[in-house]
């Protein structure tokens, strides 16, 4: 887990077959300088949401995918 300021942001975005637009939504959470650490909880897609999900980390250990 990420240490938080007081002012960070930890958003948490939940996805179910959302290959198409998971990637702008993690992107853009990662691009606020405010965002501590950006959660995707993948609810048993069955399309690319995981995937499409990882192409959008900036490799700054922020990103972590729940996948149930």
């Amino acid at each position: 887990m990420t240490t938080v300021a007081p002012t960070d942001v930890c958003v948490i975005i939940a996805a179910k077959n959302a290959e198409a637009t998971i990637a702008r939504a993690v992107a853009s959470a990662l691009a606020e300088p405010e965002t501590a650490e950006v959660i995707v909880v993948d609810d048993g897609s069955t399309d690319r949401t995981v995937a499409a999900a990882r192409s959008a980390d900036d490799n700054s250990g922020r990103l972590t995918i729940a996948r149930f």
